[in-house]
């Protein structure tokens, strides 16, 4: 499981959770190319 808290990038850069919405979607690419499955859940 991975804990997203948003994927909206005004609120990761008001954050300064040093990562974008670009930067989860290529780590995501990276799990799959290494078959490794995963799920996310939000939190509102």
């Amino acid at each position: 499981m991975i804990g997203m808290e948003t994927a909206d990038e005004e609120a990761l850069q008001f954050m300064n959770k040093g990562y974008g919405k670009k930067d989860i979607l290529v780590q995501c690419g990276r799990l799959e190319q290494a078959g490794i499955s995963y799920k996310f859940f939000y939190l509102e």
